[in-house]
């Protein structure tokens, strides 16, 4: 990060420079750049060596500096130089700086220290603190002890002594930067020591500090982009004791006899690097402590050991490890990188935090002599691994090349990878002891090996006479491939309950005495499912699967291919488990060195369904299943629904074997080759609808008879009904058909039983069909008329099959709220109806028909009552009153509704609206005022009208009866409206038999308007199209009416006009732009404009807003320098702008420095002339316009010049211009030189003085 500082200085118009010209309201700006490390850092105190606003002292010793320090004042600066050798401390109380030139030193010369800062804001820059010492017993700070705010740059502090902080002690807040410690010592703090935490250090090296308790070199506070390197502590924390946060730091062969080699009891490390740092007991490179949060952020370890935690010890921490990378690191014990410890009473967990998460870490050539060549967790609550690299890890003795986790409660390992990581004992990848959730998912898990267990062991664990088991383990989603161990490959479990294994592929994995994937012993519920198993091998044993005393396995929808094994069973061996079952599963080209080549079981309660067994052999008997009754296991098994291809074995048996005193059940299955000695059979099945017949009809009912698996050609079928029976043979498909109508012939409801006898494998069965023999058979169908209350019907209507209309039919009708009607019989059209008075609602309701012997189905409905939701809308039109009842919501009309008629001072009349919903009201009394008319109806629970009201009624006619109704009045519009934005439109509106009642624009209540001597006026609307609704107010005996007219707002044409202009780099110019109306040539004021400035191919939006004069303005000070396109949009939908691109061009000033090359001040007739030169180069400058202003009096007149090369009498000059002073009167003129482009800066004033006017004289060379 930089910032960059502006320092600007004025100097006024009477300041002369070191040419003799004078700078006219010039500006120096200098630039001054700080890097920084951190977006945190907070500057105490800063100077320039070269200038300071107080006072600068330089003492030449100790005496001297010792009275300048009294001496001076607030803000003065002490430069210092040479050696200076301390014969006591000194007190620091104001703000002060100390600056040092040549190498300074200051030497406590082992007896004293050098400095106590009382003061606040006092810097100590490019010193070296060397020999500071103070009671190592006792007393903090061999060099300096900061008690205010201080700043070290560029310091070095060398051999410096205490008790805390051999080089500082700072009680206040401290920056130190830029600095150096070496072989400074002390019992905690070898270098530093910070009570402060906002103090930090940055940009330093640590090397050659010892302690003897923690921090070797620094205690507290923060690191940032430091080096420590061979620091040393007898206790704990090689380089850093107990700071907050350490960032980009390298930590290179930092050692303690204690924990924690580089980092001890700390709470974040980012970024960093550790190599060769070791610690005698935990925590090779960082011991972290109870009670922080641990933090270990893009860091990379190498090297690095300990006894236990050859990286990292962890005890009971909330821990976030990410984006770091571990290289041949190890532990003597246990925890080759990471070694977690919380069994200490008071480490409190919370259920449910995730207190250790482990993501997106490589780890590589890590090993431990124990357990966890990478990890040994112990008694953690929630364990996760996210995206993680595992490779060529191992542990020497014990278990878990590279995980070993124990009595942890939830544990979730995800999308990682182990590679060629082992063990030589269990678990050459991950090991389990005591865990209660556990869930491996996505993970790759390939050449790993192990005494046992080659990939992952689950166990139980007994802590202190408590027994923990591992349960509820997810493996999911994950590959093994190419793993091998003496026992189990790939995943070994004891004593553990519910492993589910689900998506898993397990290929080419070798085991040279147990099973090649998975072996289990003492377990419950283990669920195998959706996975693959291929080419593995048991060399010296049995099984890709040794699944021994488990209760409760599943496997289901796996896939077993080329698996083999020396011992029985290829692929499963099951001895001494029970409630087995294996579903949906595919088991091909299996091989058993002995029997069974596929599964050898001796399990109480085993059932085998809908699986494939294709190409299975076994060198010595039965090419798939034998079935032992090993100590008295192997009482019930059940194999069904199952194909047996190809199943071979030497002795010819076929695919299954089975020892005596086993119960079998084996039916349902495919066999290319019937097994020896073993019964086996079929189920059978009748496959058979009920019949409903009409009488007449000549039916069949239709029989398939067949087992599990194929149809059963050719065997007879009896059929009994009516008394009476018969046989038939089914044919090649297995149907066989039976004429209803040869049994029965009356009407009725009869019972027919078909029945098969089985023969040598298919069983025996029996089944009864009902047949019914109907009058007719129709169709039955519902309607409904209306939809409110008291205007709903069902109408239902039964037809025969040839779609006439049956009479006579009794129809059950009932619904969902438990109402059940029976309805009159249907009429000679077949229709019966049913008026539905319910609440409103909706209702379910079935209809069916309950005569016997009629085969019509029932059928299903809803009807909706709605309530009658109503309004009343009264129309005058002169003394007739026009009363409408509609729905408000969907305007359906509403008839024959009572109303109940009341006007002011006459009795209420009723009548009932039409067919149309309208009653129209001839009011019978004389001209006059009327109070009110009122008209209600009476409410119902279906019924829900609001009463509607007039008042102040005016009837301005006399009765007349014979007039039935009223006419139209009518509504006349002139042309449409249309006009711009923000104006207003205007039309013609006359209206024939009354005026206006109501005006509005649809949907706009924001519109205005005016109506006057028929010219109606319209304002207020934004850009678009709108329709214009005109209500009469009738009078007489007209009815109101109502007319609509289209109404069109345009935007405003404007016009833009903006010039490009160039304006100097951060000088805050504006930019302005002016927008009018195109039509009236008027400013547009208000308007919000969007300017894009492009920068090359990048733009930023600005959003400006024109004044009354329509003019907008852009300050260009923060453009950079080059050319910025400026492209003008209207932020209002109100107006069209024309297409309008301007551009900035930011250029950087040239400073112009002008010299007097020539002055004569007689006479006149002489010549003044100048040499302009930049003020960078020096160099001078040619063909720049120059502005001239000569100054007589009030006066002025001015010309311009153009620099030029000329030759004079003492060689050739760039950048001249002059003229000739012969028009000059007489006196004295002030005569001021300017550039003309501001490309350039710079000026000059000076004066001439003509004692009388000149009649000849040079010429000007040249003005333009």
């Amino acid at each position: 990060m930089i910032i960059s500082i502006g320092l600007i200085a004025t100097v006024s118009a009477t300041d002369f420079n070191e040419s003799g010209y004078i700078s006219n309201n010039s500006e120096i700006i200098e630039t001054i750049e700080i890097d920084e490390y951190s977006e945190n850092i907070d500057i105490l105190g800063s100077i320039d060596d070269s200038e300071s606003m107080g006072s600068n002292y330089y003492p030449t010793d100790f005496d001297d500096l010792k009275s300048k320090v009294s001496s001076a004042n607030d803000g003065d600066t002490i430069y210092l130089s040479g050696h200076y050798s301390f014969l006591s401390e000194i007190n620091i109380n104001k703000k002060l700086n100390f600056i040092g030139t040549n190498n300074a030193i200051l030497d406590g010369q082992n007896n004293t220290r050098l400095f106590t800062v009382n003061a606040n804001d006092v810097v100590f820059k490019d010193i070296i603190f060397k020999n500071g010492k103070v009671n190592i017993d006792r007393d903090n700070a061999g060099a300096v002890f900061v008690k205010g705010n201080t700043t070290f740059d560029n310091c070095n502090f060398i051999n410096n002594q205490a008790l805390w902080a051999g080089a500082i002690y700072a009680d206040a807040e401290c920056l130190i930067k830029n600095c150096h410690f070496e072989n400074n010592f002390a019992t905690i703090g070898g270098a530093v020591v910070f009570n402060d935490k906002k103090s930090t250090v940055y940009d330093s090296t640590f090397k050659f500090n010892t302690a003897v308790i923690s921090g070797g070199s620094l205690v507290y506070g923060n690191a940032n982009n430091c080096t420590f390197i061979s620091n040393h502590v007898a206790g704990d924390g090689g380089a850093i004791s107990g700071c907050d946060l350490i960032y980009k730091c390298k930590f290179i062969n930092n050692t303690v006899d204690g924990s924690g080699g580089a980092i001890f009891s700390s709470s974040a490390a980012v970024d960093c690097t550790f190599i060769g740092n070791n610690a005698q007991l935990t925590g090779g490179a960082i011991r972290f402590t109870s009670g922080h949060e641990a933090k270990v952020v893009n860091c990379y370890f190498e090297n690095n050991y300990a006894q236990n935690g050859g990286v990292l010890y962890l005890s009971g921490n909330q821990s976030i490890i990410s984006n770091s990378n571990f290289f041949n690191n190890y532990a003597t014990d246990s925890g080759g990188v990471i070694y977690h410890n919380a069994s200490r009473p008071n480490n409190v967990y919370k259920e449910g935090e995730k207190n250790i998460i482990i993501s997106n870490c490589d780890f590589e050539n890590n090993h431990a002599a124990n357990y966890g060549g990478v990890i040994e967790f112990f008694q953690s609550f929630d364990l996760e691994f996210n995206d993680c690299n595992f490779s060529n890890c191992y542990c020497e003795n014990n278990s878990g090349g590279a995980i070993s986790v124990k009595k942890v409660s939830n544990l979730n390992i995800e999308g990682c990878s182990f590679d060629s990581c082992y063990s030589n004992e269990f678990s050459g990848a991950i090991h389990f002891e005591g865990v209660s959730n556990a869930y491996i998912g996505s993970s790759k898990f390939n050449n790993c090996s192990s005494e046992a267990s080659g990939v992952i062991s689950i166990h139980s664990i007994n802590l202190e006479g408590i027994y923990y088991s591992s349960s509820n383990i997810t493996i999911s989603k994950s590959n093994f491939t190419d793993n091998h161990a003496v026992d189990d490959a790939c995943i070994g479990t004891g004593g553990s309950n519910a492993l589910k294994i689900n998506g898993c592929n397990f290929e080419n994995n070798v085991a040279l005495s147990g099973a090649s994937c998975i072996e289990s012993n003492n377990c419950k519920n283990i669920e195998i499912s959706d996975s693959i198993f291929k080419n593995c091998k048991a060399i010296g044993q049995r099984a890709a699967l040794k699944l021994y005393t488990t209760d409760g396995i599943t496997i289901d929808k796996c896939e077993f291919d080329n698996c083999t094994s020396n011992k029985t069973g290829g692929v499963l061996a099951l001895i001494g488990s029970s409630n087995v079952i294996i579903n949906n599963s595919d088991f091909t080209n299996n091989h058993c060195n002995e029997d069974a080549g596929v599964m050898m079981i001796a399990v109480s309660d085993i059932n085998i369904s809908n699986s494939k067994f294709i190409n299975n052999s076994a060198s010595r008997s039965f090419g798939a299943i034998y079935a032992k009754n090993d100590e008295g296991y192997g009482s019930s098994i059940n194999i069904d629904n199952s194909i047996f291809e190809r199943c071979s074995d030497s002795n010819n048996y076929g695919a299954i074997g089975m020892e005596s005193l086993i119960t079998y059940d084996i039916h349902d299955n495919e066999f290319d080759v019937a097994p020896k000695g073993i019964t086996y059979y079929n189920n059978s099945i009748f496959e058979a609808e009920d019949v409903s017949i009409v009488k007449g009809e000549e039916i069949d009912l239709n029989i398939r008879l067949r087992n599990s698996n194929n149809p059963l050609a050719y065997k007879y079928v009896s059929f009994s009904l009516n008394g009476k029976s018969t046989s038939s043979p089914t044919l090649s498909d297995g149907t066989v058909k039976f004429r209803i109508s040869n049994f029965v012939s009356l009407v009725g409801k009869y019972t027919a039983t078909i029945t098969f006898d089985g023969d040598g494998v298919n069983r025996a069965v029996s089944k009864n069909v009902s047949v019914t023999v109907n009058d007719f058979r129709g169709v039955l169908s519902a309607s409904q008329v209306g939809n409110y209350y008291g205007d709903t019907v069902l109408k239902f209507k039964v037809t025969d099959s040839d779609n006439q209309p049956v009479r006579g039919v009794n129809i059950e009708l009932s619904f969902s709220d438990g109402t059940k009607v029976d309805l009159n019989k249907t009429d000679k059209e077949g229709l019966v109806s049913y008026n539905v008075l319910f609440s409103p609602g909706s209702y379910d309701f079935t209809a069916r028909v309950t005569d016997d012997y009629v085969d019509v189905k029932s059928i299903n409905g809803i009807v909706d009552v709605n309530s009658i939701n109503g309004k009343i809308e009264i129309t005058q039109n002169g003394r007739f009153f026009e009363f409408k009842t509609y729905n408000p919501d969907n305007g359906d009309i509403y008839k024959n509704i009572k109303l109940n008629i009341h006007f002011s001072g006459f009795d209420p009349v009723s009548s009932k609206t039409n067919d149309e919903g309208i009653y129209l009201y001839n009011f019978p009394g004389e001209k006059g005022n009327y109070d009110y008319l009122l008209v209600t109806v009476n409410e119902k629970e279906y019924m829900k009208f609001t009463p509607s009201e007039l008042r102040n009624i005016v009837i301005n006619t006399e009765y007349d009866s014979s007039i039935v109704s009223p006419i139209d009045s009518k509504i006349i519009f002139g042309d449409s409206i249309i006009f711009d934005y923000l104006k207003s439109g205007s039309t013609t509106l006359i209206i024939i038999g009354g005026d206006i009642g109501s005006l509005t624009v649809l949907g706009h209540p924001e519109a205005k308007w005016s109506y006057q001597n028929n010219i109606l006026t319209v304002s207020n609307l934004a850009v678009g199209t709108y329709t214009l609704r005109v209500v009469s107010n009738p009078y007489d005996n007209y009815y109101a009416n109502e007319a609509s007219l289209k109404i069109t707002v345009n935007k405003v044409s404007a016009v833009v006009k903006a010039s490009k202009i160039t304006v100097v780099l951060k000088k805050g110019t504006l930019w302005t732009v002016k927008i009018t109306d195109y039509k009236t040539g008027k400013p547009i004021s208000g308007l919000k404009l969007n300017l894009k400035i492009y920068t090359g191919s990048k733009f930023k939006t600005v959003s400006v807003t024109t004044n009354s004069k329509g003019e907008a303005s852009y300050k260009t000070n923060g453009l950079s320098k080059g050319n910025h396109k400026v492209v003008v949009s209207a932020n209002h939908n109100g107006y069209n702008l024309n297409p309008f691109t301007s551009s900035i061009n930011v250029i950087k000033q040239t400073s112009l420095k002008f010299k007097l090359k020539e002055k004569h001040d007689d006479n006149g007739g002489s010549l003044r002339s100048f040499i302009v030169t930049n003020k960078k180069t020096k160099k001078g400058v040619n063909g720049v316009k120059i502005k001239v202003f000569i100054y007589t009096g009030k006066k002025v007149k001015s010309f311009t010049l153009k620099t030029k090369k000329i030759k004079g009498k003492k060689g050739t000059y760039n950048g001249a211009v002059g003229f000739a002073t012969n028009q000059f009167s007489a006196g004295k003129h002030k005569v001021v030189l300017k550039p003309v482009s501001i490309k350039y800066k710079g000026s000059i004033t000076t004066s001439i003085k003509i004692k009388k006017k000149a009649t000849k004289g040079p010429k000007f060379f040249r003005t333009i």
